[in-house]
């Protein structure tokens, strides 16, 4: 893997050192200005998947602390599965852990997570937003994270906000495409009130990726933004800055520099939102202009947004249409959720992707102790490069719950989920659940 830069270094030596002088008292100390919480979650389900049925314990604990000036926050969900055709062990399936503390007073705020997961890689979820991809794979994906974020003169007329945040992602496959990696983010916030209208910020920012065995990727970059509030309805932005970006393999260094800017503008109506914003930086395959127009709108029975925009590889001279649409609808019995959207953002292995999503889910209340849920959902992944594996994945899920009693409910599913790769056989699963599940919560 590639060496850390000393930049990147000199921020994450700056995020934890200043950590160091800020007082964490601990929660019993001002016990009586909040409460603790455990909440404890239960479930056997019998499962029947890929001709196999097996037992599902589902278990899941919570945990939160509050003070008048601090938070703590617990939360596991995990399974055991135990087969009926053989073996006496129990599998452990999709272990979830996070845990976050916050602490804030009148000038200052710090806050800290952590979260582990490992779930099956083609059930994990897609989160376009963070760059996220569908991956059709029968192995297993384990993700780490760690944040810490301070901010400094909360209230006052100057302030500061230091963060880093570090990520690894592994993959238990033996899918060559896939590529483990690490990335630790960092930057330095400067903020200054110019005028009761006006805002600037300059940022100092650092972020370096390593891939086993693939292209580490290290960036710098420092930017200057004017927020102003132009009048009571219009709120506008304005930032100008420079990046660099560091590409290494073992054999090749590439390394790409330049302006970065981004203006853009927020409109209130009276019955929502109009916004747009335009961007150009420098990123791993180049330099990528974005022009995206967004219109939100509250609705009578529920909320609209639509957005379009464009994105534009100076590199690749290439356009790739954005687009995104959600809508919701309440009825007094029912509640209907739509989403549709696409970003451009990168594969494991650093190639430029295009990533598409499709989900509409509805829930019906068949009477006061029962409902009914069904989804269904499309994810599309396409590869632009020149010999890139493009791939999808339809999925179609029903479930029925009805409460047996106070704490105990009874819960029935069914799901089937189709997978298409590009060069492989398509493949499917079907899963046909039959379990009770009980929530419950108590202060100790």
């Amino acid at each position: 893997m590639a060496t850390t830069s000393g930049y990147v270094r000199g921020i994450a030596a700056l995020c934890l050192g200043t950590a160091v002088f800020v007082p964490v008292a601990s929660l019993g100390q001002q016990e009586d200005a909040g409460g603790l919480v455990v909440g404890v979650r239960v479930g056997e389900q019998l499962r029947y998947e890929d001709d196999e049925t097996t037992a599902r314990t589902d278990l899941g604990l919570s945990v939160n602390a509050q003070t008048r000036s601090q938070s703590l926050r617990f939360n596991l969900d995990t399974a055991l599965d135990k087969s009926f055709s053989g073996g006496s062990d129990f599998d452990t399936e999709d272990p979830r852990y996070n845990l976050g503390y916050t602490r804030t007073n009148i000038s200052s705020e710090l806050d800290v997570t952590l979260s582990y997961r490992k779930v099956d890689t083609d059930d994990a979820e897609v989160d376009l937003e963070n760059g996220d991809i569908l991956v059709i794979d029968d192995g297993e994906r384990e993700d780490v994270r760690a944040g810490l974020s301070m901010t400094l003169g909360r209230n006052a007329p100057f302030g500061t906000t230091v963060s880093l945040n570090y990520a690894e992602t592994n993959f238990i496959s033996g899918d060559p495409d896939l590529t483990d990696s690490e990335t630790l983010r960092g930057s330095v916030g400067f903020r200054a009130n110019l005028t009761p209208t006006t805002t600037g910020f300059l940022t100092f920012s650092g972020s370096e990726l390593d891939r086993d065995g693939g292209t580490d990727v290290t960036s710098t970059g420092l930017t200057a933004e004017l927020q102003m509030q132009a009048s009571s309805v219009l709120q506008t932005n304005f930032g100008l800055g420079y990046n660099r970006v560091v590409s290494e393999t073992d054999t090749s260094r590439t390394v790409e520099s330049g302006a970065n800017f981004g203006l853009g503008g927020t409109l209130e109506r009276q019955n929502g939102t109009l916004d747009a914003q335009l961007s150009s930086q420098i990123v791993e395959n180049g330099r990528r202009t974005t022009l995206r127009v967004n219109r939100a709108l509250t609705l009578p029975r529920g909320s609209l947004r639509a957005g379009i925009g464009l994105s534009y590889n100076s590199d690749t001279d290439s356009t790739d249409p954005l687009y995104d649409l959600s809508y919701s609808h309440t009825l007094p019995r029912s509640t209907l959720n739509t989403s549709l959207n696409q970003r451009v953002t990168t594969s494991t292995d650093g190639t430029e992707t295009l990533a598409s999503q499709l989900r509409i889910s509805m829930d019906h209340e068949l009477s006061e102790i029962s409902n009914l849920s069904a989804s269904f959902q499309v994810r599309d992944t396409n590869q632009l490069a020149a010999g890139g594996t493009d791939s999808r994945q339809y999925g179609i899920s029903v479930s029925y719950g009805r409460q047996l009693t106070e704490q105990w409910r009874l819960v029935g599913a069914y799901s089937h989920t189709r997978r298409e790769r590009d060069g492989e056989s398509d493949t499917t699963d079907n899963v046909l659940s039959l379990g009770i599940r009980s929530e419950f919560s108590w202060r100790p």
